[in-house]
């Protein structure tokens, strides 16, 4: 795991809907991970990992669809479809 999971903040559902999305900060919460027996890199992962689970709650909470952020352009595609059929009724 690289440290450019906790940088990236592109192309996430919360900036395609205009909001600037969190970012993970792991020194902020390393003192709950002192009494485990891992390196800091592990340590680094599972934040990442947690930090990664609890971002795709979220955007599932507030209803963003996986496929606008996995296959953006078949999602266009499929909504720019559906509303010219919506147009011509």
């Amino acid at each position: 795991m690289t440290d450019t999971l906790f940088l990236r903040d592109k192309n996430t559902s919360s900036q395609a809907e205009g909001l600037p999305r969190l970012k993970l900060d792991p020194d902020k919460y390393r003192h709950h991970l002192e009494n485990m027996d891992i390196t800091e890199e592990q340590a680094n992962e599972l934040m990442a990992t947690l930090w990664q689970i609890m971002s795709t709650m979220v955007d599932i909470g507030w209803g963003v669809d996986i496929l606008n952020i996995v296959l953006p352009d078949i999602f266009n595609q499929q909504i720019n479809a559906i509303n010219e059929r919506n147009e011509n009724d």
